[in-house]
């Protein structure tokens, strides 16, 4: 059979409305039900591959005969928008017909576009039965259109709602290309799926969405494939005749549109630069698929630009980009020693900033996490020689999505020349002038833009002393719209005295009230966490591989075990520390479980002050933009953290 990955999770469109304006983080990370665990968006099915990766073996599925729409039927242009495993926008052409209370559509499969499935309408619903056979792809491989109850764990029929007046069409149950009839084993999950009417107008296309760069094993050449969403800005459905999309290469900062030559793209008639979302030459170029026969290893990052000529008027979207560049990473076995960071930030009229850092010294070789604030667990690779690291200029460091917007970043470190950090072995200290942290927006095609600017920076090595830690802080005790319960907390790698401590010897417990006064541990069981035994003591820094748990810095979040809380009281959390060969702890810090399970009760009667952080840690103004952390601390010693964006 085809191999199937661990499934990373569901994201923000399964989480309600209430949770994801408390976290938006949140949203990204929904573990699902155990049967979506052992799946991911790298491990579904590719069609065109599948001979690659797939045991030619395989057991037949049982087959049908496909659904034929009824001759001489009339046909409409449709979009198919979706929201697939990771996050990201899926679309495509659909025909869709009606006969009767029978409706038809064609092309929601995109290794078999020729075909259909049926409905049945209904008043203001639309129902397709699951199961339903769409033909045999790549020869050998059946596929089936399903809909899946990830809380039965079984295949079930897909209703979609349907606004006859406005001729669209939307579910939020999650719809399967499956090779199977009977059983959850999908080629693609959606979910939000919406079949658009078009109708021809002016509009701004939305940002194109680069999903990977496909490495064939058997030696084809690489392919690009992306989405371009057949929407503008405002949600409506683009005709695909009149979609068009060029190719960026990102060459160190310096951006051009690409032209494939037709001395490589044989089947071509003359060199081209802006494509048809249509054109295919049926050889290297398909429908958002294009075989990339050029040299493009050299690149930072190659992105496509999507152009609508609709309603008489051209409109382009921005640049939507994709990183051809590794961050460096830490070698296996290798153990870093915590640190802290002392910087000044010229940004911000060189005001002090401090946060905790690793570093790893293997030889010639030297390792440092932490350099950039955004991202505290990416490494850099420098060389030692003489007291002195050098880290080269422009290096990449990784991509952030901006939260609620699912913008990406790319970010480099120094881009304007090499950097190094002196060390002092009688001190034990590393120094150096200056440095930056650059970014590039996804959709930007001008250059790079500074987000860190330090000066006077020292790295000092951390001491092992007995200490206290910092009380931690209940954030959020919440259900998501898929019925999982998660609870969101900080735990501070900081003592009592607002000094860093070791994160590596920093933990924490989880603690329940379940309507019998009593303080119960909580059980972090092996087989929902996927943990070799069941722990009720968790690391600091712990992330689990099924995204169950995992933190953000000083912020955690944890799925909770339990598909009933409703005679739960309190929630609580307590941190403790093994520094200096001694343990410390701080008392539980409980939450009451609201009703409703929305959100923390606010028992304090009275705001004592509000204070707002930038994701940094730097204390800000509510004016500020960007992602905030928020504290309000009540009369009564209370405290509320939420995460705010200010746009």
């Amino acid at each position: 059979m085809l191999m199937k990955k661990s499934l990373l999770t569901l994201v923000a469109v399964f989480l309600s409305a209430a949770a994801f304006a408390q976290n938006p983080f949140v949203g990204k990370m929904s573990p699902m039900s155990d049967a979506l665990k052992n799946y991911s968006r790298s491990g579904m099915k590719d069609a065109r591959n599948a001979g690659e990766n797939t045991d030619t073996g395989q057991a037949p599925r049982k087959v049908a005969t496909p659904v034929t729409p009824p001759e001489g039927m009339q046909t409409e242009d449709y979009v198919f928008m979706a929201t697939d495993v990771d996050g990201k926008t899926e679309s495509s052409v659909l025909a869709i017909g009606f006969s009767g209370n029978d409706i038809y559509v064609q092309g929601l499969c995109v290794h078999i576009p020729n075909a259909w499935i049926k409905g049945t309408v209904s008043g203001s619903k639309i129902t397709f039965a699951s199961g339903q056979f769409l033909g045999v792809s790549g020869g050998y491989i059946n596929m089936y259109f399903a809909g899946y109850d990830p809380f039965a764990k079984t295949l079930k029929d897909v209703v979609f709602d349907y606004d006859a007046e406005e001729k669209s069409m939307s579910t939020k149950q999650l719809v399967l290309i499956n090779d199977n009839d009977n059983k959850f084993s999908p080629f693609s999950i959606y979910t939000r799926t919406e079949f658009l009417k078009v109708i021809e107008r002016g509009g701004t296309p939305l940002t194109p969405h680069v999903n990977e760069i496909f490495i064939s094993k058997s030696g084809a050449a690489p392919r690009l494939l992306f989405t371009i969403p057949l929407v503008d800005m405002n949600g409506n459905a683009m005709a695909a005749s009149k979609v068009s999309y060029k190719i960026y290469s990102d060459n160190r900062h310096a951006m051009a549109p690409v032209t494939l030559q037709k001395s490589e793209y044989t089947a071509l008639s003359e060199n081209m630069t802006e494509i048809p979302y249509l054109f295919s030459d049926n050889k290297n170029i398909y429908t958002c698929d294009i075989d990339l026969l050029m040299e493009y290893t050299a690149w930072n990052r190659i992105g496509v630009k999507a152009i609508y000529s609709g309603g008489g008027e051209i409109h382009e979207s921005a640049i939507g980009w994709f990183s051809l560049l590794e961050a460096d990473t830490l070698p296996a076995g290798l153990t870093p020693r915590e640190c802290v960071l002392n910087v000044e930030d010229a940004n911000y009229d060189n005001d002090e900033e401090k946060r905790i850092v690793k570093v790893a010294v293997d030889g010639e070789n030297i390792y440092i996490s932490g350099l950039a604030s955004r991202f505290p667990y990416s490494w850099l690779k420098g060389t030692m020689k003489d007291d002195v690291a050098t880290f080269t200029a422009d290096k990449y460091i990784g991509e952030f999505i901006v939260p609620g917007s699912n913008e990406v970043q790319h970010y480099y470190f120094n881009p304007e020349g090499n950097v190094e950090f002196k060390y002092n072995s009688e001190n034990l200290i590393y120094t150096a002038d200056a440095y930056r942290i650059d970014f590039a927006d996804e959709t930007s095609d001008t250059g790079l833009s500074n987000y860190d600017n330090y000066e006077d920076a020292e790295i000092t090595f951390m001491e092992d002393v007995a200490t206290t830690p910092e009380l931690p802080d209940v954030n959020t005790f919440e259900m998501n719209a898929m019925g999982e319960y998660f609870v969101t907390f900080y735990v501070y790698a900081k003592d009592d005295i607002d000094e860093y401590i070791m994160p590596s010897k920093l933990s924490y417990e989880l603690f329940v009230d379940k309507g019998d006064d009593k303080t119960t541990p909580y059980v972090f069981t092996s087989a929902y966490y996927c943990l070799d035994s069941d722990m009720t003591t968790m690391p600091y820094d712990f992330n689990s591989n099924n995204r169950t748990i995992f933190n953000e810095g000083d912020y955690h979040t944890v799925f909770i075990n339990t598909n009933n809380v409703a005679s739960w009281k309190r929630f609580g959390v307590k941190s403790i520390y093994n520094g200096g060969g001694k343990k410390n702890e701080t008392p539980i810090r409980w939450t009451t479980i609201h009703p409703e399970v929305t959100g923390i009760n606010e028992t304090g009667t009275a705001v004592v002050d509000v204070v707002y952080h930038d994701m940094q840690g730097r204390r800000t103004n509510a004016a500020a933009k960007g992602l905030l952390i928020k504290k309000t601390r009540m009369e009564d010693g209370t405290v509320k953290t939420v995460k705010i964006i200010n746009k």
